[in-house]
């Protein structure tokens, strides 16, 4: 019984990054299409995320972005990937873990007087995914994680230009989160059966901001800064446990808690730059620096209860680590209405591997490739698409085992500017 208790113990500290790949991700068809190196063009709704300061250069005109991602994604392992003590669990044998999610952005901005407003909505993180294992080991039936989480975010940005050459812009965010998850196993004890399920229901609001600047050194060259203060949500809930016992009769024991846990969006700052080769060709870089090292789990139950509901500090997650991350994108004007993009960012992993599993997305660094296209109207119409392969660096633990985690993200984007 300890030991069961404690896989699904264990099972629960991997919860948070479980359905989220990498912590955020950003919106657009065009941005994404320049590979993410976006900060020192940002030239339609999607400035409100990558830089508001690029907000300024609507030419008096209202601008309206419906952009949308769908992201399916699949890790796998070449053993058992459930742990104890870094000893594989023999009794589980499934060797993948399914997320997927769809994530919404729109933005609507208009000049007033000498500057520009924005308004707008949008995901940088959620979806969902499922672990599940019917055993196949004598004595143990079924085990499943299932969860879902979304992180919305309601922005009002503006922007002005205090010269010919600088623009500046600054967006406030208030951000909204929920997480759900379950966690489940059953097994056999002679003609006695054993159920576990626990279940965690959460949510919770914060405030943060970004600033921009775009600074034109002449008619080919610009370059771009844009901050984000992070920001720390207070997630707030209740927790549950479930122990149904069967054997000649059934018993269900039942114990319930509130808790609250701190999830952290991290501080990052952009710089990037963007060059018009020629008339038809346009080549951008971008690194960002992201302050992952501020990453934390604290987590306080109001009734704790051993090895199913206690309270953690940040000791547990210091393994993050702070990365730079580097993009590079292009554009190419096939036609005065068409226009075709190609880009690559490297994302190296946050996350100190001593503790490698299945269920920390977050684990892994990735080689992205980016490719789409965009075609413009005259009536100020403009449909954009945007193709992401995820590559991910393969792991191995102390014990040989190979993880892999690779996605495929499809974006498509509807712009309009009247």
């Amino acid at each position: 019984m300890f030991k069961k208790l404690t896989v699904l113990a264990l099972l629960s500290t991997f919860i948070p990054s479980l359905f989220a790949g990498n912590v955020i991700l950003a919106p657009g068809a065009r941005a994404n299409n320049y590979g993410g190196a976006f900060t020192a063009i940002a030239d339609d709704g999607t400035a409100i995320y990558w830089n508001p300061a690029g907000l300024a250069n609507q030419d008096e005109n209202s601008e309206f972005n419906f952009s949308s991602y769908y992201i399916k994604s699949e890790a796998t392992s070449s053993s058992a990937p459930i742990k104890i003590f870094d000893t594989p669990i023999s009794a589980f044998k499934e060797k993948t873990l399914k997320t997927e999610a769809y994530l919404p952005f729109v933005s609507y901005s208009a000049p007033l007087e000498d500057c520009v407003i924005a308004f707008g909505a949008y995901a940088i993180g959620g979806g969902g995914g499922k672990w599940e294992d019917n055993g196949g080991i004598t004595g143990y039936d079924y085990g499943r994680i299932e969860g879902e989480y979304g992180i919305m975010v309601f922005n009002i940005s503006t922007a002005k230009k205090l010269s010919d050459k600088l623009a500046v812009g600054a967006g406030f965010d208030l951000l909204y989160m929920k997480a759900n998850s379950i966690e489940q196993q059953k097994w056999t004890l002679g003609t006695s059966s054993v159920e576990l399920k626990r279940e965690h229901n959460s949510s919770g609001y914060s405030i943060g901001a970004n600033i921009g600047a775009i600074y034109d050194i002449n008619d080919d060259l610009n370059l771009g800064l844009t901050f984000r203060s992070g920001s720390k949500i207070k997630l707030e809930g209740d927790a549950e446990l479930g122990v149904t016992l069967r054997s000649d009769s059934k018993i269900k024991l039942e114990a319930e808690t509130d808790y609250d846990q701190d999830y952290q969006l991290p501080m990052s700052v952009s710089l990037g730059s963007a060059y018009r080769v020629t008339e038809k060709l346009t080549t951008s870089l971008q690194i960002d620096w992201h302050d992952y090292s501020a990453m934390k789990k604290d987590s306080n139950y109001r009734t704790e209860l051993p090895m199913v509901f206690e309270n953690e500090n940040s000791a547990y997650y210091k393994r993050w680590n702070d990365i730079y991350v580097f993009a590079i994108g292009c554009e190419f004007m096939a036609t005065d209405a068409l226009s075709i993009f190609g880009g690559y960012k490297y994302e190296p992993s946050p996350y100190n591997k001593d503790m490698i599993n299945i269920a920390e997305t977050i684990q892994y660094a990735y080689d992205i490739y980016s490719v789409g296209a965009e075609y413009k109207m005259e009536s100020g119409l403009s449909f954009g698409i945007n193709i992401l392969i995820v590559d991910s660096q393969t792991l191995a633990d102390n014990q040989g085992t190979i993880y892999n985690y690779d996605s495929i993200v499809y974006r498509t984007t509807i712009n309009y500017k009247f």
